[in-house]
């Protein structure tokens, strides 16, 4: 069976209640269902019922990476399979909403204005003063609702990395220097990016106008907002940078290149002078003192793999040591799921590094829950905000 048609709006069942799923238009049309061979002996009903759950499109041609699991000989194959996730061929990569990342470490939403009494409500509820009944909260996605009324962050994020590409175009009254434009950006490689790319898009010698592209690696140790507090920087940077480093500048423009382009950006590079090129070129920072090396960066580019997280060993229940582990979350937005690795977590630390290679969306309410603010001017917010599957990537591997 293919997918061939898709509705705006396909209301299901899922393992933890209702979702919904927003249309995309893929040709050729996706495998959305298990064993369509017809040769698969074993289907595991959590991966088949995964499979029809959502969109993250996997090795180009599978609906997620569920539907590819259940289309293969079981046991996995976990050669191919880490060979296809790992390196990320064709469109392996889950999307996470940039926004979806920031808000794993938020609080919770604000609370619904009370225009009556609520004594009859308890703690884990509010006043619906539409119906004037009490409703369960109902907590944003990568959250759970605790006893205590309270919206908890269900993942403690570790050691998390971030893919930012902006683009800067300069218009001047005098040539442009480039040299100083490209020494001036590796400003944000000593104070707040790991790793800085310098790449000109369009320029002709002499030339009034320049259009420049940049990509950074970012690096959070602590929380997520961190994380956004050092792209916003970076971004101030590049803004800055046009009337720090010239007196001619005219007018210049930061805009974000989202999301981040596979491969270099080329344009004509003044068209009158073909043999005019500048190649991108790359700057690292310095290795500083207690510099954690095992960072893995989202990307949205399609070669890019998943977003590690770290879980508190607390929360697993030890199956097959080193091989299975059983989440059980303190809340009651997901129910367990299984999480398989190939080497063993990490004891020491009290860690569990998980790598999240597929998402769904387990809750859906409009109840206590509210858009999510994009603090970037430019950001354009592509899909659906989703959480954790209920069935954590089988296959992937913890980092290393």
């Amino acid at each position: 069976k293919f997918l061939s048609t898709c509705t705006d709006l396909d209301e299901s069942k899922t393992l933890g209640g209702s979702y919904t799923r927003f249309c995309n238009n893929v040709f050729p049309p996706l495998i959305d269902s298990c064993n369509i061979s017809g040769a698969v002996e074993f289907l595991d009903p959590e991966v088949e019922q995964a499979c029809a759950l959502y969109e993250s499109v996997f090795d180009g041609k599978y609906r997620n990476m569920f539907c590819f699991l259940c289309n293969e000989p079981f046991p996995y194959d976990f050669m191919r399979l880490k060979n296809l996730v790992m390196t990320g061929f064709g469109a392996n990569a889950a999307r996470l909403d940039f926004a979806a990342l920031l808000d794993l470490s938020g609080q919770m939403d604000d609370p619904v204005e009370e225009t009556r009494t609520v004594e009859h409500c308890n703690v884990t509820q509010y006043l619906d003063v539409d119906t004037c009944e009490c409703r369960e909260l109902e907590c944003s996605e990568g959250k759970y609702l605790s006893s205590s009324g309270a919206c908890l962050s269900l993942l403690e994020t570790d050691m998390l990395g971030y893919t930012a590409c902006h683009r800067l175009d300069i218009s001047s009254t005098e040539p442009l220097p480039v040299d100083r434009l490209r020494f001036a950006s590796y400003m944000v490689v000593q104070t707040y990016a790991k790793e800085h790319i310098f790449q000109v898009l369009h320029f002709c010698p002499n030339g009034l106008n320049i259009s420049l592209f940049f990509e950074d690696k970012v690096t959070s140790y602590g929380t997520l907002e961190d994380l956004e507090e050092r792209i916003r920087s970076i971004r101030d940077v590049y803004r800055s940078m046009a009337n720090d480093t010239l007196t001619s500048a005219v007018s210049s423009r930061v805009s974000v290149a989202y999301p981040c382009p596979r491969g270099p950006m080329l344009e004509d590079q003044c068209p009158s002078d073909p043999s005019f090129y500048m190649p991108p070129s790359r700057m690292e920072a310095p290795v500083m003192e207690g510099e954690r090396t095992d960072t893995y960066y989202i990307s949205y580019s399609p070669t890019s793999a998943c977003p590690f997280v770290s879980i508190p060993r607390a929360n697993f229940t030890l199956v097959e040591d080193g091989e299975k582990l059983l989440y059980k979350p303190t809340g009651n937005l997901i129910p367990t799921a299984q999480v398989s690795f190939i080497d063993s977590p990490d004891s020491d630390s009290g860690f569990v590094r998980v790598c999240i290679s597929d998402y769904k969306e387990l809750a859906n309410s409009s109840f206590c829950r509210k858009d999510p603010v994009d603090d970037f001017d430019t950001w354009s917010v592509v899909g659906v905000i989703s959480v954790i599957s209920t069935v954590i990537s089988l296959v992937c591997l913890v980092l290393t």
